[in-house]
């Protein structure tokens, strides 16, 4: 299962210490890092990216859900001030392209209070138990959410909901004096435009995610040549689920694509 992983530590020290267990448990093939980071909270609520590995495709869900939290240190959730509507729906936009949602958000910010560091990874794990219970030992606070295809979804409902309007405005124009054609035909062309943004969106999104399947089955890969039989059977578990998601993900896309350009080309 492809998750999105925290643990909170009370000092950075723990939060490597964290950190080393992963990466053993990563070399005996009882689970698989795909990316992972550490960042920190200061006494003044700074917040400091202290290691990251992982880099291209697959580093960005991380890169995103970090930006995310450096995003909400002038006004964590709850708090009495507020961030803004822009700031908040480029949160939002950050996170459904990370594939968590903001009340995840909302309990690691909460978590990694001032003064505590986290590991943060994207992990693909059989079982949580082993992992949890190793690094619950040395004080860690374990939050994980298993990536969903949030950004594969949304732009599925935004293009569903453009193209009713579409064709809502073309049905309105048959109908439309002429004076009423002009504005009717700028609002179309308004729609046609956001619709070519989605779409770009979809095709950009559908070679990010071959890019991410790819990154992901060479570390696999990588991991097979070093453990034993045993081990050997999760990882392909790994693989398995790895190929899943990404042909799940592309699905959704090729809908979306095809859709958007039926409708354009109609």
């Amino acid at each position: 299962m492809n998750k999105i992983f925290v643990a909170v530590f009370d000092s950075e020290a723990f939060a490597y210490e964290g950190l080393s267990i992963l990466n053993d448990l990563h070399s005996s093939g009882d689970i698989t890092l795909y990316a992972t980071a550490i960042v920190a909270k200061g006494a003044s609520r700074t917040f400091r990216a202290r290691h990251t590995s992982g880099n291209g495709p697959i580093g960005l869900a991380l890169d995103r859900l970090m930006g995310s939290l450096l995003s909400l240190q002038a006004a964590p959730i709850g708090a009495t001030s507020k961030p803004s509507a822009e700031s908040m729906a480029e949160l939002i936009s950050d996170l459904t392209r990370a594939g968590v949602s903001l009340d995840f958000l909302g309990e690691v910010s909460q978590a990694l209070t001032p003064g505590k560091a986290a590991v943060l990874a994207e992990v693909q794990e059989t079982w949580a138990i082993p992992v949890d219970a190793r690094l619950n030992k040395i004080g860690g606070q374990v939050l994980q959410r298993q990536r969903m295809e949030l950004f594969e979804d949304q732009l599925q409902h935004d293009a569903a909901l453009l193209i009713g309007e579409l064709k809502q405005r073309q049905a309105e124009m048959v109908l439309a004096s002429a004076a009423h054609r002009a504005t009717l035909q700028k609002e179309v062309d308004k729609i046609k435009h956001k619709l070519e943004t989605t779409l770009a969106a979809a095709e950009a999104g559908q070679e990010q995610t071959k890019c991410e399947a790819a990154a992901k089955l060479s570390i696999l890969g990588e991991q097979l040549k070093l453990t034993d039989e045993r081990q050997k059977t999760i990882i392909d578990g790994h693989v398995e689920d790895v190929n899943i998601e990404y042909e799940t993900r592309r699905v959704k896309l090729g809908q979306t694509i095809k859709l958007i350009r039926d409708a354009m080309n109609g």
